[in-house]
C-alpha cells in the first residue's frame, strides 16, 4: 500500500522522521548504479508506477491502445544519492554530473528500445522526418506538499507511448505563435507578478 503522508508539516511540534525504506534497502530491483564521492546513485523500477508495459501480444494491443490514446510504458525512480541527506542542493558538482550521466544513459536506452516497445506511431507525432515511438518524462519533486511521499532525494522517469498533454499543448502553442510558451510568458509577465528571477 502506498504511503499517504502529503499533509502540511506541523509548525510547532517536534517532527519525528519515520524510518526511510530506501536507506533500509527495501526497494525493487536495482537496474543501474554508479559510485559517487560518498555513497552511490541508483535507479530502480517504481514500486507504485503510473505506467505499465503492454501485456502479451503487445503489437496488436499497442495498435489498439495507440488509436485510443491509452498510455502504457515504464516508470523508474533515480535516487540521487544513497545517503539520505544528500540531494542536488548539497552534493559536489562532480557527483551531480554522475547523476545526470546515469539519467541520460537511461533516457537513451528507453528511447532506443521504444521503437520495439511501441511499434505504432500516432500520425501527429512526426516532425522533421523523425518518427517518435516513445516519450521520456523526468520529474523532480520534493516534500509532502507536492505529494512526495519519501523525503529521500529522487527523480521519477517515465517512458510512455503517448506524448504528455502539457508537451503537446506547448508544441501547438509554438507552432501557432512562433515562440515557446515560456518565452511568451517571460515577455508578457507583469513585473509586479514576478516572484523570483533565477
Amino acid at each position: 500500500m502506498r504511503i499517504h503522508d502529503n499533509v502540511p508539516e506541523p509548525s510547532n511540534e517536534l517532527q519525528v522522521e519515520r524510518e526511510c525504506v530506501i536507506c533500509q534497502g527495501d526497494t525493487t530491483a536495482v537496474v543501474d548504479a554508479a559510485d559517487l564521492s560518498e555513497g552511490f546513485t541508483f535507479i530502480n523500477e517504481n514500486l507504485f508506477p503510473i505506467l505499465y508495459p503492454f501485456k502479451a501480444n503487445h503489437s496488436e494491443r499497442a495498435e489498439q491502445d495507440s488509436q485510443e490514446h491509452t498510455a502504457a510504458g515504464f516508470h523508474f525512480v533515480q535516487w540521487t544519492s544513497s545517503l539520505h541527506d544528500r540531494d542536488w542542493h548539497n552534493m559536489p558538482l562532480a557527483d551531480c554530473t554522475v547523476v545526470l550521466q546515469r539519467l541520460a544513459a537511461l533516457e537513451r536506452k528507453l528511447l532506443a528500445d521504444s521503437k520495439e516497445l511501441f511499434p505504432v506511431v500516432e500520425p501527429w507525432v512526426e516532425r522533421s522526418g523523425y518518427r517518435y515511438h516513445g516519450f521520456v518524462s523526468i520529474i523532480k519533486n520534493y516534500g509532502r506538499l507536492v505529494g512526495g511521499s519519501l523525503a529521500h532525494g529522487h527523480q521519477q522517469i517515465a517512458l510512455s507511448n503517448v506524448l504528455p498533454r502539457r508537451i503537446l499543448d506547448d508544441w501547438h502553442f509554438q507552432e501557432e505563435r512562433g515562440e515557446t510558451f515560456s518565452a511568451y510568458l517571460m515577455r508578457e509577465n507583469l513585473t509586479d507578478l514576478l516572484v523570483r528571477d533565477y
